[in-house]
């Protein structure tokens, strides 16, 4: 993670609601580095990247701020992002759940395959829903 904020500046670099942080710094969860609205993109200790509330929550006994996993580690969600993000872009612009059922099934292979790059379907409803698809019961075939 150091060697990546070392060699390139990537605070400018905004993509699929991401925006990447000027340095990492270290939080409780793990090294921050980036961010989607008011979640906070961590490297945990193990190495796989998860997302936080930006502002744990407190007021509901129990509550966690942690909001799943979204990748095996730094490269393949890295590599996912990119991904989605050019393909968001480019191929399936638009609302996929807007009634086009052509541009719904790209944006499902998209985020399939966003998945799979990120380390395996366990984390295709992240993609899907960063994508613009409605969360789903399970990963389509």
């Amino acid at each position: 993670m150091q060697l990546l904020f070392e060699d390139y500046d990537l605070s400018p670099i905004h993509m699929l609601w991401t925006s990447f942080w000027s340095e990492p710094k270290k939080l409780a969860e793990g090294w921050g580095f980036a961010d989607m609205s008011e979640v906070n993109i961590i490297m945990a200790p193990e190495g796989q990247i998860e997302a936080y509330n930006a502002h744990p929550i407190r007021a509901i006994h129990g509550a966690s701020h942690f909001l799943g996993c979204l990748a095996k580690d730094l490269e393949s969600y890295l590599e996912a992002l990119l991904y989605g993000a050019f393909n968001a872009h480019h191929f399936i612009s638009g609302d996929p759940e807007g009634g086009d059922p052509v541009l719904r099934e790209k944006t499902i292979l998209v985020a399939k395959n966003c998945a799979l790059m990120a380390g395996g379907y366990e984390y295709y409803d992240f993609w899907a829903e960063t994508l613009g698809l409605a969360p789903s019961e399970y990963v389509p075939e």
